[in-house]
């Protein structure tokens, strides 16, 4: 990432508008936060408290998560799985149309120098393409999906070595490209 300790940024964090990605990006921008960076996180109205004592630009999604169905009652197998994607990818299609169509947030963007987003989240392809802004993208989702293809998602994921992949420290340049 660009963290220059002379040259401060003013940074937009975009993550899955669900509690361990929002905590995992809120790590993340405590840490750009420590290096002198300015940081806001867009979160909807769920995610607020998880934001902390990060900055936050709010938006009001359309989608209430309280009994939404869950794969587990499905099982891991492969219709479980296919039914916890549909809903996921189903879930992130309402909160980027809530985001998307939040003319106050996109107007907000073009204060920013750069955006940080969420690999997984449909949105973080879309919204700084709209903005007009440079985009870091952050794999967060680990490995319990990871053999699942996401669009944008390259085969080797940011060819960082992860637990339960084959991707390990010992990897060559080749093996990484």
């Amino acid at each position: 990432m660009i963290c220059s300790s002379t040259n401060s940024l003013k940074i937009a964090v975009l993550p899955t508008p669900v509690g361990s990605h929002i905590l995992s990006m809120k790590t993340i921008s405590e840490v750009l936060i420590e290096r002198g960076h300015q940081v806001s996180m867009i979160v909807n109205e769920q995610g607020i408290p998880m934001a902390d004592n990060i900055p936050i630009i709010a938006y009001k999604s359309f989608l209430n998560l309280k009994g939404t169905p869950c794969a587990s009652s499905s099982g891991f197998g492969l219709l479980g799985l296919m039914k916890m994607m549909s809903t996921t990818y189903s879930m992130q299609g309402t909160w980027c149309h809530s985001l998307l169509q939040n003319a106050t947030i996109t107007d907000l963007l073009k204060d920013y120098d750069i955006m940080v987003t969420d690999s997984i989240y449909i949105c973080s392809f879309m919204l700084p393409q709209i903005a007009n802004k440079r985009n870091i993208m952050i794999g967060i989702q680990g490995t319990l999906l990871s053999p699942v293809p996401y669009p944008a998602y390259p085969s080797h994921p940011a060819y960082i070595p992860q637990i339960g992949t084959t991707f390990n420290s010992k990897m060559n340049f080749f093996q990484r490209v």
